[in-house]
């Protein structure tokens, strides 16, 4: 028989109003605590199946456990970078399109089991916060799907890339591109896979390599495009010189 997470041996029904460290802001405890969001967050966590004998029981319950725990800890996450925006004096848009968003994201949140993906999701949320018009909270979301396709290697390997220094580089707002000299075969096998995914979903482009049979071993440009720009930054806390631009 299915057990339900509104039973009493399954996790808490509700996210406590503040989390046990730090004070958060007024707003982003709103907009945590609305019915909305924690109507999410538990439908979220009971999409993980709590069926058949004692032993798949046992280990449903686990799991639901493990996802509240995921989508609680990503949220006090939140609550503390809002707070720090705040802090720093910058405007945040804590509304019902902000709320709206935080919702849309609870089951991706509860199934990412990478610590470090949780981390960018906040990040992800922090960003959103700063960002006022409905264009650019379309755009979060669309940058959090992506995320969900992406293994957090592929996020390290991207940081590491952003660090290279360019050949050729410019940069607008949320626009740009940045193209950098590389001979892939300083990348394993797994890496050069990882950068043909990460082409595919249109981060960046692989171009004038010159082995032609083996496209991952050449050498040549790696561009990373408006779009890869614009996902980094999304998923990247910036620094307070970047947030004041």
């Amino acid at each position: 028989m299915t057990k339900h997470i509104h039973d009493d041996s399954a996790i808490p029904r509700r996210i406590p109003a503040k989390p046990s460290e730090g004070q958060i802001s007024e707003r982003i405890e709103a907009v945590i605590s609305s019915d909305n969001v924690q109507d999410a967050v538990l439908a979220a966590v009971a999409l993980v199946p709590v069926v058949g004998g004692s032993i798949a029981t046992w280990i449903g319950q686990k799991m639901q456990r493990e996802a509240y725990a995921r989508v609680f800890a990503m949220l006090q996450e939140l609550s503390a970078k809002v707070e720090r925006l705040h802090g720093d004096g910058i405007t945040l848009q804590l509304d019902e399109e902000f709320a709206e968003l935080v919702t849309s994201l609870m089951p991706i949140v509860a199934r990412t089991r990478n610590e470090q993906k949780r981390h960018r999701y906040a990040a992800l949320l922090a960003n959103a916060a700063t960002r006022h018009t409905a264009e650019e909270r379309d755009e979060a979301l669309v940058m959090a799907q992506v995320l969900d396709q992406l293994e957090y290697r592929h996020v390290a390997l991207l940081d590491y890339l952003m660090r290279l220094p360019a050949s050729q580089e410019f940069h607008g707002l949320w626009r740009g591109n940045r193209t950098i000299e590389v001979s892939l075969s300083d990348f394993d096998d797994y890496e050069g896979v990882l950068l043909l995914h990460m082409q595919a979903l249109g981060l960046l482009e692989l171009n004038s390599f010159r082995q032609s049979t083996d496209p991952v071993r050449g050498a040549g440009e790696l561009r990373i495009n408006a779009r890869g720009l614009q996902f980094h930054r999304w998923i990247t806390e910036a620094g307070p010189s970047e947030r004041n631009a």
